[in-house]
């Protein structure tokens, strides 16, 4: 607002009697903590030097702005008045006292300079910005203005600021942006000249030559902890038993806004409660923050609500342009993740339909002076034009963008854009306090639209949700945290009866497969079915394909049993609701079988697949891309079955059939060759394999990126050719390099690069680089256990590590460790699984060397070791007497040599006619490399 020139002067009165204090400087709050922002502030504002002498004071509401300016204003008038009366001489220093209820005093680069004028103005309204600056030339002028004369008088007090010599500070508190002061701010003077404005804002154009912006945020945790200390301990609770850990663990639920820590300490010390009790209170969503954070009158005489603290704000950023766009906007926030929320989830196609919308109703709202609800459907509402849209009926981007731009100035949210994140993320992000969202999501305007607006925002997250999780990592991640904070305030809302379950449910699930987070994806699926059968029935597709995705992670966090168990249900009620020909049916099959030959089931697996087969070529025909796949799977499993020249014949036809039907630089072709690749290493056509992989790799970076999930499982795989081949010094730094790539790219937890470990520690250990082996291989066995506990993976690490114990004459640890291998896959697998038998034997054999060590002079101990030997595999003998018969044998065989030594000869000869009986086909101990696996097409 602009004054204008009228001049009427009344007469001159007796001269002021300085210093002059104009306006009430707020009083200091309880408890009152001293801030770095304090130092910094009279710093900047100290006489002399590179000073900036005008200081903008910005922050969102509610962290202090106001009390670290009064506090600068106080000390200032506290010098000037000390000055004023003492005797001539150096100006007298300020203390810097604890004042009553303050939590320490402050450590002041210096003394406030000595003023003669301190003006405190409450600069929310202009007009109270004039009536101020009237009062203040009233005051060093006594009677030269008529009251009403108050425009000329605050222009007439500007003009004596710049040349009437004095030394003066004006404090321009809550000021609502720069244009509000437009012909209203003190002139820059900087001799004598001390200018402190308070604001939410922060504006660009704040800053000049002689401004400057001084952010305040939140208390930092050691703060919020002292307040509470020192809020609750000096009180009446003192003997309640609250300690340092409560205060952290509340002041993190409050997210470390000072107002908020105060109205809360003011609740617990008028309540009684205890600070547990409060937490349960505060995390209860339908207890509104009225009244778990009651309002307080501060120092300065104004009653504070957390829940409005924020309207102002928000009422000012839906009056800027782009108009009525930054509620909905703000609205979309309030039911994501506060600590990173992607910039692009907010400016996307479905956000902007959301605002079109929405910030329509808005101002239909404004205009018609009524309450309007919007439509569930998300449809236009008639009423008022709000702001343009493009040819679509969509909010122009650069409307959406100009209000988060309008939303940051406020310090309603921290917006940091993609090009300030220095490369570390390709994205901007968003943060909101914690209690703007909750403010905002109790609003009347809200609460009503709860559901229209978790829609909005889920639509919003499926938008940018990345195909694949490689494609970015990161983003990825954070729309899985901004899936689970939108559904934990209406989950309900993302269910749609009868229609299904929303697409940002499934999108969030299979992101959890693809990040390798097994048990996360487990629990998600869990509840997806469970939901879905109650909202949508047993027979609905949606709940089907829940089903179905859980027994998917069923089998990738190694439950098999309980995963084949689940889809075979699923593929019965598929066959009953959709007809055994349908192509969802055909998929469910096909999945079945994959999960029958994890199982150890290569038989049936191999059966299920050839029936899936011959179906595919009857309903979609031979060339059709699933055909090629089940065919590349069938082929797959009769490798598996130890059919490897079937496999290698199907494997080629494969390859010739992709070829022609996608073309030679497809992604199933280069898979098709991969496999076929593999084919050849089982059947030890090393050479062929190598070259063939070595090929493939070379097409794969130059069609998918050298980064593609199956690029580096091209790479991993040759690595392990040239370790059959023997060039293991080429294999291992191919895998070193395949590693630290895996690394970068899904990051060093996922299984794809615990797996890539695992065979690297295996190198090492053929290349006799043993103490490097099990280095890498103690470390691979417990990330696994960290990560997925009881897994086929986590024991077939545990395997390897016993490998190269019992390399390194390690030879008791290796029999310990290899004993809960047999035990985790009794568990895990079941007695009957391939390589549960495996562990058997290979515990026996171990044992029985061990034993012939111990000969001739430890006889019980031998004897105790062919024993544990024979019981070992004995009980199991009929299940596979190719895998345990060689290792009862070498039991009865310790047992003899034991006899010998203890010169039983008779029994000795009877223990070996057992050795021969039990002698079968040799089988020996394979190796647990986990091999990274055939591709699917």
């Amino acid at each position: 607002m602009r004054i204008t020139n009228n001049h009427h002067y009344a007469a001159r009165a007796v001269p002021t009697k300085w210093p002059v204090l104009v306006g009430q400087i707020p009083g200091r709050a309880g408890f009152f903590q001293h801030r770095p922002e304090a130092d910094a502030l009279e710093a900047a504002l100290a006489d002399g030097g590179a000073a900036v002498l005008g200081q903008v004071v910005t922050g969102t509401g509610g962290v202090g702005k106001t009390q670290l300016a009064a506090q600068y204003a106080r000390r200032t008038w506290q010098a000037a008045r000390a000055a004023a009366q003492a005797p001539p001489g150096p100006p007298p220093t300020v203390p810097s006292p604890v004042e009553p209820g303050g939590t320490g005093g402050h450590s002041p680069t210096g003394a406030p300079e000595v003023v003669d004028l301190v003006v405190w103005v409450n600069a929310a309204d202009p007009q109270a910005v004039i009536a101020t600056y009237a009062r203040a030339a009233q005051a060093v002028e006594p009677g030269r203005f008529r009251p009403e004369d108050t425009e000329d008088a605050a222009r007439w007090f500007l003009t004596w600021l710049e040349g009437s010599g004095r030394r003066w500070l004006i404090v321009l508190d809550n000021v609502a942006s720069p244009a509000a002061l437009t012909g209203l701010l003190p002139p820059p003077d900087e001799t004598r000249g001390r200018t402190v404005i308070t604001t939410r804002s922060r504006d660009a154009a704040w800053g000049t030559s002689t401004r400057t912006l001084l952010p305040v945020g939140l208390y930092i945790p050691e703060q919020s902890v002292t307040y509470l200390r020192a809020a609750l301990e000096r009180s009446e609770r003192a003997g309640c038993g609250d300690g340092d850990e409560h205060f952290a663990a509340l002041a993190e639920d409050l997210g470390h806004l000072p107002i908020a820590l105060a109205l809360a300490a003011a609740y617990l010390v008028n309540s009684g409660r205890s600070i547990e009790r409060y937490r349960a209170m505060l995390a209860d969503r339908a207890r509104r923050l009225e009244r778990t954070l009651p309002d307080i009158t501060g120092p300065d005489q104004q009653r504070r609500t957390v829940a409005a603290l924020w309207d102002i704000s928000i009422e000012q950023a839906d009056a800027q342009h782009p108009h009525g766009l930054a509620r909905p906007l703000l609205e979309l926030t309030a039911l994501l993740d506060p600590d990173h929320i992607p910039d692009t989830v907010l400016t996307n196609e479905a956000a902007r339909v959301h605002l079109a919308a929405h910030g329509q109703a808005v101002a239909a709202d404004e205009g018609n002076g009524a309450t309007r609800a919007a439509r569930a459907d998300g449809e236009e509402l008639p009423g008022q034009s709000n702001g343009d849209r493009d040819s679509n009926g969509l909010v122009p981007l650069e409307d959406a963008e100009d209000a988060l731009r309008v939303l940051d100035r406020l310090n309603l949210i921290d917006h940091t854009t993609a090009d300030q994140q220095n490369g570390i993320i390709g994205y901007g992000t968003v943060r909101v306090h914690r209690l703007v969202q909750r403010a905002v999501r109790e609003s009347d305007r809200f609460r009503p639209r709860m559901r229209v607006l978790v829609r909005a925002a889920a639509g919003a997250l499926c938008t940018v949700w990345p195909e694949e999780n490689h494609l970015d990592r990161d983003l990825a991640a954070a729309l899985r945290t901004n899936t689970d904070s939108l559904t934990q305030h209406d989950a309900d809302a993302l269910w749609l009866p009868p229609d299904g379950v929303h697409l940002i449910l499934l999108r969030a699930g299979v992101s959890l497969f693809q990040a390798g987070l097994h048990q996360a994806a487990t629990r998600h699926w869990e509840h997806l079915a469970t939901t879905a059968e109650r909202l949508l029935g047993p027979h609905h597709i949606d709940t089907l394909i829940s089903r179905g995705n859980l027994a998917g992670s069923y089998g990738q966090a190694g439950r098999t049993r309980e995963a084949v168990q689940l889809l075979e249900q699923v593929l019965a009620d598929s066959e009953r609701l959709l007809g055994p020909d349908h192509p969802d049916t055909l998929s469910r099959r096909g999945s079945l079988a994959d999960l029958y030959e994890q199982a150890g089931r290569t038989r049936e697996a191999v059966q299920l697949l050839e029936q899936v087969l011959a179906d595919s070529e009857r309903l979609l025909g031979p060339d059709h891309p699933d055909t090629l796949t089940t065919r590349g799977s069938l082929a797959g499993s009769y490798g598996e079955a130890g059919r490897i020249n079937e496999a290698i014949a199907l494997q080629e036809q494969v390859r010739t059939d992709a070829t022609r039907v996608h073309g030679p630089d497809h992604p199933s072709t280069l898979t098709a060759r991969g496999n076929l690749a593999r084919s050849y290493r089982r059947a030890g056509r090393i050479d062929e394999a190598i070259t063939l992989q070595e090929q493939v790799l070379t097409d794969s970076e130059r069609v998918l990126g050298p980064d593609h999930p199956s690029t580096l499982i091209g790479r991993g795989n040759l690595a392990g050719s040239y370790r059959d081949a023997g060039l293991i010094e080429k294999a291992i730094t191919l895998q070193e390099q395949v590693l630290t790539d895996s690394e970068r790219i899904v990051g060093a937890d996922h299984p794809e690069s615990l797996t890539i470990r695992a065979n690297l520690g295996i190198s090492y250990r053929r290349a006799g680089r043993t103490s490097e082996a099990i280095a890498v291989q103690e470390q691979v066995l417990a990330d696994f256990e960290r990560l997925v506990g009881p897994h086929p993976d986590t024991l077939s690490a545990r395997n390897n590590l016993v490998s190269s114990y019992w390399d390194a004459e390690r030879t008791d640890e290796a029999i310990v460790l290899m004993r809960t291998v047999v035990e985790g896959r009794e568990q895990v697998l079941g007695p009957a699984h391939p390589d549960t038998a495996a562990a058997r034997a290979g515990l026996s054999m171990m044992l029985v060397e061990r034993g012939n060590h111990l000969l001739p002079g430890d006889v019980p101990g031998a004897w105790r070791d062919a024993t544990e030997a024979a019981l070992a595999v004995g009980p199991h003998l009929a299940d596979d007497p190719g895998e345990y018969g060689i290792a009862l044998a070498g039991a009865y065989m310790l047992a003899a040599n034991a006899l010998d030594a203890d010169r039983q000869p008779g029994a000795a000869a009877e223990y070996r006619q057992r050795a021969y009986a039990a002698i079968a086909p040799l089988a020996t101990q394979h190796e647990d490399g986990i091999d990274l696996g055939r591709n699917r097409q």
